[in-house]
């Protein structure tokens, strides 16, 4: 898997319209991720993707991305795209001349990425959850996640759509301690 400054470079180069109609996938643990330019081309030619777009420190800027599982490659491959795998475990889509016509603008089309990027908000890194937001592990509290009633509850109000998978796997891990406590 490239760093992000590689991945950042390789989608800042669109002089040509082959180039124009290409996107990139990089596997990242289960998912397949696009970044920038490519996930603009997923949202705008197959799907209205959650678009995450965070300031990297290591490129000095934000970088939006799209992703999704690996078993729904074939759901998100727009019909007529040739898919080509590549030796570092990426994935190359290049998108029909159906969906981006040979006649394209380049620089319009360009203009319309900016635009769609810079209308992105920008998300700062969630610092960790405080003692205010989750209620520290007392094993004989009721209702505080101590009880099987109790982690029963946080597993329900857990907010996993809005989490990030590192916070849903410490969040996994915490209620894995308390039911090894009360077991």
């Amino acid at each position: 898997m490239p760093q992000q400054t590689e991945i950042v470079e390789k989608e800042k180069h669109r002089n040509d319209l082959q180039q124009c109609r290409t996107a990139r996938l990089y596997r990242e643990g289960g998912f397949l991720r696009a970044y920038e330019w490519s996930a603009w081309l997923f949202v705008k030619y197959v799907s209205d993707f959650k678009v995450t777009c965070r300031m990297v420190k290591a490129v000095k800027q934000p970088v939006a991305m799209i992703g999704f599982p690996p078993a729904s490659m074939t759901k998100f491959t727009p019909d007529g795209a040739a898919v080509e795998p590549q030796a570092d475990g990426s994935i190359i889509v290049v998108f029909p001349s159906s969906a981006i016509p040979d006649d394209t603008d380049i620089q319009a089309f360009a203009a319309e990425y900016e635009e769609w990027k810079s209308a992105l908000p920008v998300v700062e890194k969630k610092e960790r959850e405080t003692s205010e937001s989750q209620p520290p592990f007392v094993p004989d509290a009721p209702h505080s996640g101590g009880t099987l009633t109790g982690i029963m509850q946080r597993i329900l109000a857990y907010p996993i759509e809005t989490k990030s998978p590192m916070e849903s796997i410490a969040f996994l891990s915490e209620i894995k301690r308390q039911l090894s406590a009360l077991i």
